[in-house]
């Protein structure tokens, strides 16, 4: 019989792949499944054996995801997740913010005002793949301001520190790309996006203690400087939430502390103390609006002798402590505390949400940001 050829079975060979198809399998593998960051990967050996390559090929595709992005690799600890976006969905951000000098004598309290909040932003948008420069500003002259200096157009976006607009309103309102504003509690009017601080909720919480404690005076601490408008900002919450509260206006005395030599928020801070002492108003609970008033306001009780928590009570905007680096700094004082973690947050949601492929470009966004969290400290 003659063997019928025709119906010889078909052999399969193995298939051969390069390292263009490694790279493109696992770059779909990473960013198809979002992958997350950290997560373990093969060794180069081990993708070897698995797609059948030389070594010198797996660790050509790894590099070339490396490049890209998406991985790293760490001797001696293995082949780990970067990033799970594709280079298209990666986004490039440029951050515009203000720096004192660094001989500054409060270069301590600015880190904790904003530094650590620089901080907590760029690790956030760390985590979510976003790529950024940090420029910082030394002082208002346009002639000198990065902001101004730059092609924006390198950036998907930038986030800006509201006290820039004084300077750059009218560049920041022709921007071709999205702006956010941040670290600032008023709102702002104009073509940008921005994440405001709430700190209304802070304040109710702040007289609702004060309340409980048999309290129904208060002494409302800030100054009279009006480039300060948030200063003036916050004594309108205070006295918002007081209204809320069914606390009578006049049971709210408000000093706005000032300087006649040198513009100083901390030396107003002294000034309100001496004239809190003059009148003898240590009964009433202190309400202040700035920690850097608070500070000054502090530093004349202690010259008289007077005990924050024994002689007088004292509850302070924005809690700095926390962040302090250097302990003796620490005074104990308690505060209505700076969301700045959810503030970060709320600038890479609002990040996400600009640059989404399907945003709507028809409207600006405001995200509120409400400080709630009020820490009574042993002293009060």
């Amino acid at each position: 019989m003659i063997q019928d050829i025709t119906k010889t079975e078909k052999v399969t060979k193995p298939r051969r792949y390069t390292g263009v198809d490694i790279v493109r399998e696992l770059e779909g593998y990473i960013t198809g499944n979002r992958l997350a960051r950290g997560l373990k990967l093969p060794s180069g050996s081990e993708l070897a054996k698995k797609y059948g390559v030389s070594l010198k090929t797996a660790n050509r595709a790894m590099a070339l995801l490396v490049k890209k992005g998406l991985i790293a690799r760490k001797r001696g600890s293995g082949t780990f997740v970067k990033s799970n976006k594709t280079l298209k969905e990666q986004y490039r951000l440029g951050i515009f913010l203000w720096r004192q000098a660094a001989e500054d004598t409060l270069s301590e309290f600015n880190y904790a005002a904003y530094g650590y909040f620089t901080d907590t932003l760029t690790r956030q948008l760390t985590e979510h793949d976003i790529a950024y420069d940090v420029f910082y500003e030394k002082g208002q002259d346009r002639n000198n301001l990065k902001l101004l200096q730059l092609s924006l157009c390198n950036y998907d976006a930038i986030i800006v520190a509201a006290g820039m607009l004084n300077p750059a309103a009218d560049y920041l309102a022709k921007c071709p790309i999205p702006v956010i504003l941040i670290q600032d509690d008023i709102v702002h009017p104009g073509p940008w996006h921005q994440v405001v601080f709430d700190y209304q909720p802070g304040f109710a919480a702040a007289l609702k203690y004060l309340l409980r404690q048999g309290h129904h005076q208060f002494f409302i601490v800030s100054n009279d400087d009006p480039t300060h408008e948030e200063k003036l900002h916050r004594v309108e919450a205070i006295m918002t939430a007081a209204k809320h509260l069914n606390i009578p206006s006049q049971n709210l005395i408000i000093h706005r502390g000032n300087d006649p030599i040198i513009n100083s928020v901390i030396l107003c801070g002294r000034n309100s103390a001496e004239y809190y002492c003059r009148n003898k108003l240590l009964k009433y609970p202190v309400i202040s609006v700035s920690d850097f008033i608070t500070y000054g306001f502090i530093s004349y009780m202690a010259e008289q002798n007077l005990k924050m928590g024994v002689d007088f009570k004292l509850i302070s905007y924005d809690n700095l402590e926390r962040d302090l680096q250097n302990p003796s700094n620490k005074l104990g004082i308690s505060a209505i505390t700076h969301p700045k973690e959810e503030a970060a947050k709320a600038a890479v949601e609002l990040l996400d949400s600009l640059l989404a492929t399907n945003a709507s470009k028809d409207f600006y966004r405001t995200y509120f940001v409400p400080a709630k969290e009020l820490v009574i400290r042993d002293s009060c």
